[in-house]
């Protein structure tokens, strides 16, 4: 074989090489970001369960106006409601996160 050839069969192979780590690479980042997106879709499930219960109670809440009246009820519900939203903030974050990372 000529040096030629064994040049052009080492850079063939040095090509191969680096595509299979560039493949490798993104294999491991699909995995990665595969169970981030799993996580996210089980936070996402539990706070949209939260929100359905909130709702809920809201309703009968509302069909008793005297409890409205409440402080504490007030302020439980709004605690509710500033927790599911920062929930939902922090998994928008790791979302954003996500899609920073692949482009």
């Amino acid at each position: 074989m000529s040096s030629n050839t064994s040049k052009i069969l080492h850079n063939i192979e040095e090509m191969l090489l680096a595509k299979q780590q560039r493949i490798d690479k993104i294999t491991v980042k699909t995995i990665d970001n595969r169970e981030k997106l799993q996580k996210i879709n089980e936070a996402l499930d539990k706070e949209q369960q939260r929100l359905l219960d909130l709702l809920v109670r809201l309703t009968y809440t509302a069909e008793d106006i005297d409890k409205l009246d409440e402080l504490s009820i007030q302020t439980e519900l709004t605690s509710s409601i500033e927790d599911i939203s920062h929930n939902m903030r922090k998994i928008r974050k790791n979302l954003a996160g996500i899609i920073r990372k692949d482009l």
